[in-house]
């Protein structure tokens, strides 16, 4: 919902490798002399320094609890735990996998902590520099509320009832906004005091409100309320990478069955003209705009690619989704076992995304 993103141009000369750097490149090369093993050692000197003044960075900033780190598509330290106060054992644990014993390529590593009523995480994406591609650096924060997901108490009607009045509450909605641009800042801070001379370009933080398709509302008919809530997957290992704006570490870690009804509700409040802010922007399920919030009142809601009415709800408090929207199973990916099986993140794979 709230994104925000930092976009990190390294220094051409990079510090000198720390006490902790140090002791681990010791480990990998513990009595390499030859020319082709010591141009190893001192680039990855180089890119572990770095990576650990990030993994500062953040932990100044407040995220102290590492979710997960992925070198080259390869898990190589996960938080099953989800432990605080483990950036040190993270680092450490990256250098015992030996996934960058020969360098690598990138490294995503992934954050969590909460604030102001907000479900944060961060996510850190460092391409390694090289002789044959310049360093590429990128920091994307994400959040939702915490109370996104429906309470053991609420039906249907009860749900979409405190959905609608969270979002109708446009200076709260901001706020969070503002908060979450702060967080933003704050890492953006850290960087520059752990890393001297690197330049940092921050991209303002949106609310991004996802106008689900017809697969999305097909799988609505599968939710449950009550007694038939289901919470909200936790997974310390990350799925595969999404496209458009399921492309979310929220989705690849903490997915919610109530995500898409969440969004459909609250792009129902954009549309009346309940978030009048050029901060929020309606998009498809592929990421394509559809309008501002400020841009409401002049948006054709026949460009949505499913018409606003085949959601409601019945008078007996139960969620009704149309017929003319097509049947989809069920996918519960806490039951399936794995964040790899289809269905993970509300989709499977790109071409299980409706157009639009």
């Amino acid at each position: 919902m709230f994104h925000a993103s930092l976009a990190i141009q390294l220094p051409a000369t990079l510090p000198g490798p720390t006490t902790a750097v140090k002791g681990l490149l010791e480990r990998l090369f513990p009595s390499s002399e030859d020319a082709d093993n010591e141009d190893l050692r001192e680039t990855l000197a180089g890119n572990l320094t770095v990576f650990q003044a990030l993994l500062r960075s953040f932990e100044g900033a407040g995220f102290d609890d590492v979710v997960a780190i992925v070198v080259d598509g390869k898990a190589v330290y996960v938080d099953t735990e989800e432990r605080f106060g483990d950036v040190g054992e993270a680092l450490q644990g990256v250098v015992k996998s030996g996934a960058v014993d020969d360098g690598y390529a990138v490294m995503r590593t992934t954050f969590r902590r909460e604030q102001d009523g907000l479900e944060v995480l961060g996510e850190l994406r460092c391409h390694a520099r090289s002789n044959v591609r310049p360093d590429e650096t990128r920091v994307r924060v994400s959040a939702r509320p915490k109370g996104h997901a429906p309470m053991e108490d609420e039906g249907a009607r009860e749900y979409a009832a405190r959905v609608r009045e969270l979002v109708r509450d446009a200076d709260r909605i901001e706020s969070q906004r503002v908060v979450v641009e702060s967080i933003c800042a704050e890492i953006a801070k850290q960087i520059e005091i752990n890393l001297p001379r690197a330049t940092v370009e921050a991209i303002p933080a949106v609310v991004r409100l996802i106008a689900p398709g017809r697969r999305q509302l097909g799988r609505m008919r599968h939710l449950g309320f009550g007694p038939g809530r289901r919470r909200t997957v936790s997974c310390a290992l990350p799925s595969y990478e999404r496209v458009g704006p399921y492309d979310d570490p929220l989705s690849r870690h903490y997915y919610s069955r109530y995500s898409d009804l969440f969004h459909w509700i609250a792009v129902g409040e954009a549309l009346a003209g309940h978030l009048p802010s050029a901060h929020v922007e309606v998009v498809t399920t592929t990421g394509r705009q559809l309008f501002r919030g400020s841009e409401a009142s002049g948006f054709d809601p026949a460009d949505f690619a499913v018409p606003r009415d085949v959601v409601r709800v019945s008078p007996e408090g139960r969620l009704k989704v149309d017929a003319s929207v097509p049947e989809v199973a069920e996918l519960d990916p806490a039951e399936l076992g794995s964040p790899h099986s289809g269905g993970w993140a509300g989709e499977a794979w790109a071409e299980d995304i409706d157009g639009g």
